[in-house]
């Protein structure tokens, strides 16, 4: 998952960079640039939510598997 979304963020910041071109030629409304500002944040959001999950699936695991916690 860590990776498809990585991919979405890439893609998403690929267009961010066309459409800024675009907005700053005077091709494209300051709305429309909004939204594929926003596409790229929602992208980057996606990704660390993914990262985030994957890690407390892993901690999920170790505690389960009682390889936390352990006394020494």
């Amino acid at each position: 998952m860590i990776e498809f979304e990585e991919e979405s963020r890439e893609s998403a910041f690929l267009n961010l960079e066309a459409a800024m071109e675009k907005y700053r030629l005077g091709s494209l409304s300051g709305i429309e640039f909004r939204d594929i500002q926003l596409s790229y944040m929602n992208a980057s959001d996606r990704r660390l939510r993914a990262i985030y999950q994957a890690k407390v699936s892993e901690i999920s695991l170790h505690l389960m598997a009682g390889e936390l916690f352990r006394s020494r």
